[in-house]
């Protein structure tokens, strides 16, 4: 029997892809000031017709304190937030969906996809 190896996909690549696909404008690895003062980073910021839309692609465990953490960027920058995970929890999604974050787990990129062009 032979062994096939599975390639690993790299989230942010293929996030990549898909907003260059919709033709959005795109700056990555951005500092974003917030309204605080407080510098915020995100993976991507998209923008169209004067649109901003922030996105971070995230690894690791979404906790209630990184979460919160979360929920806070998203008030301190005032865009449109996009998070993009692996599983999270019902009630961080819950939570994070509440204060306005659009959250799409799984690495769903086809939800991705759709949510984007409810934004622009």
């Amino acid at each position: 029997m032979k062994l096939v190896r599975k390639e690993r996909v790299d989230p942010k690549n293929e996030v990549l892809k898909i907003l260059q696909k919709m033709g959005l404008a795109i700056s990555m690895e951005e500092n974003m000031r917030g309204a605080s003062g407080v510098y915020h980073q995100v993976d991507f910021l998209v923008e169209k017709n004067d649109r901003k839309v922030a996105i971070s692609v995230l690894d690791g465990e979404i906790n209630m304190r990184r979460a919160m953490n979360l929920s806070l960027k998203k008030l301190d920058m005032g865009l449109d937030y996009v998070v993009i995970s692996r599983e999270i929890p019902d009630e961080i999604k819950f939570m994070l969906k509440e204060s306005g974050i659009i959250v799409i787990d799984n690495y769903d990129f086809n939800k991705l996809e759709e949510e984007l062009r409810k934004l622009f």
